[in-house]
This record gives structure tokens, C-alpha cells and sequence, in this order.
């Protein structure tokens, strides 16, 4: 019986989280740490890779959502005069069909669900979003021209974002 075994490579914040506990939460050790790590553990490398390559496509992504939702998107006309007869060809770069959704669907090819739990997702993001606003503006009225440290705790943080909630 061939009884190989399974490699199973650490996720980044695994790896992050054990570095920072083995240096004491010394940031500078730790990437030392975690940097050691990734050039010895066979696969790690393929795994931070793909996990970087995956996080610029998302955000690129992002940036051309936001920028159709915002209406900056580019769009093209070129003449194509290489077919039979002149043609005009107006093309978006970005088109709104090309959306996409949470789940990673085109807007194009999404269901009546898809687009509902969709709608449901910036509907939570919203108002965690709005949430965090709430507290950034009472720790701000707190503050004034100090560092957050110096003016507030942990403690005092904690029940700002409680307020911001209450709010």
C-alpha cells in the first residue's frame, strides 16, 4: 500500500500569526521569522505567489467596478476598415455587463439569487462601513491635534466603537 504523504501548505496568516508568536510580537523578528520560512518550506513560495497574484487581480477588479459604477470608465470607438466594407465599431473597455459580483459572476450571467445575495452583501458592508465612519467621527471629536494613544485607550476605544454602533 503507497501511503505518500499529503503536502499541506500553512496559509500566509497561519505563518504570520506563528512568526508573531515565536518573536513575541517583535515585528521586525517575526518577518525575519516568517521570511525564513517561505524560502525553506517546499510549495510556501507557489502558495504566496498565487495569493499575491490573486489579491492585484481582485483589486484591479475593484477599481474597474468602482470605475464603471462611477461612470470614469473609458470607452474606445475605432473604424475597422479591414472588413469587407468600412464598419464603425464602438466598444466599451468596460461594460457594465462585465460586472462582478461578489461570487465572482459576470452581471451578464447572473440569476435573479445571485443578484439579490449580492445586493444583501453591500447591504452588511454599508453598514459596517457606516459603523466604522461613526467611530472614526467620535474618536476624532476626542482627539484633536494629539495621536489616538495619547488621548484615548483601549478601553475607551472600545466603548467609542460601541457608541458608533448605538448610534
Amino acid at each position: 500500500m503507497n501511503t505518500a504523504k499529503k503536502l499541506v501548505t500553512p496559509t500566509l496568516y497561519t505563518i504570520a500569526k506563528e512568526s508573531m508568536e515565536s518573536a513575541n510580537c517583535d515585528e521586525t523578528r517575526a518577518l525575519r521569522l516568517m521570511m525564513d520560512r517561505v524560502r525553506h518550506e517546499k510549495g510556501l513560495f507557489e502558495s504566496i505567489l498565487t495569493t499575491a497574484c490573486r489579491e492585484w487581480i481582485r483589486e484591479i477588479r475593484a477599481a474597474h467596478n468602482s470605475a464603471k459604477w462611477n461612470g470614469t470608465a473609458r470607452y474606445v470607438t475605432s473604424i475597422d476598415k479591414t472588413s469587407r466594407g468600412a464598419r464603425l465599431e464602438a466598444y466599451a473597455e468596460w461594460a457594465l455587463m462585465d460586472t462582478r459580483l461578489p461570487n465572482g459572476k459576470r452581471l451578464g450571467d447572473a440569476m435573479k439569487q445571485d443578484i439579490e445575495d449580492a445586493a444583501e452583501t453591500y447591504r452588511k458592508k454599508a453598514t459596517t462601513e457606516a459603523h466604522k465612519a461613526r467611530w472614526y467621527d467620535l474618536i476624532a471629536r476626542k482627539i484633536g491635534s494629539q495621536p489616538v494613544a495619547k488621548v484615548l485607550t483601549e478601553k475607551q476605544l472600545q466603548q467609542l466603537q460601541k457608541d458608533a454602533e448605538d448610534e
